[in-house]
């Protein structure tokens, strides 16, 4: 099967956690099946956050509070910073996980590639049907989501999902110097 790209624009929301959030649109029915949650949808999203549009096409936009309480920066990706590094680096004898096992294909399928392009640089974890939580750190390059897909080495196959990212928010206490 072929991966699904989705290019409806959505906005998103995290808790205050001291990290960077990765946004996308993602099915609902998938994030329920893996986690057993469904959060508000994308259309009440879209209604709730309609007037915070402005804001978040900046790049550092003013805080806004849609949790009510909650307060977050958002961030608009698209060129704005330069690609990562494409330095090999060798890896020596420490190629695998240590400790690690298999598991079967889909199983933990909230568990997100975040992308530059097509080459995967950073995790992260599907937290509602829109929303990848990842570090902090991995900001400003993310261009696509990667979902449900088991080995990076085989091609997509199966309930795995390709995602533009909209945009990202990064927490406000976020220091990249420190």
């Amino acid at each position: 099967m072929t991966s699904r790209r989705r290019r409806r624009r959505l906005l998103c929301l995290t808790s205050a956690a001291a990290a960077t959030l990765c946004l996308s649109s993602v099915d609902a029915s998938l994030h329920k099946r893996n986690t057993g949650v469904l959060t508000s949808s994308a259309e009440a999203l879209d209604r709730r956050f309609a007037s915070q549009s402005s804001n978040l096409r900046r790049r550092r936009s003013d805080e806004f509070d849609p949790l009510g309480g909650t307060r977050l920066s958002a961030a608009v990706l698209g060129g704005l910073q330069s690609p990562p590094s494409r330095e090999l680096v060798e890896a020596g004898d420490h190629t695998k996980i240590i400790g690690g096992s298999v598991v079967e294909d889909g199983k933990y399928s909230y568990i997100a590639s975040i992308n530059y392009f097509t080459s995967h640089f950073c995790g992260g974890s599907l937290v509602a049907p829109d929303i990848v939580l990842t570090a902090a750190h991995c900001a400003g390059y993310a261009t696509q989501i990667e979902l449900g897909r088991y080995d990076k080495g085989v091609a997509m196959s199966g309930d795995a999902e390709r995602i533009e990212v909209a945009f990202e928010i990064v927490h406000p206490s976020y220091d990249p110097n420190n």
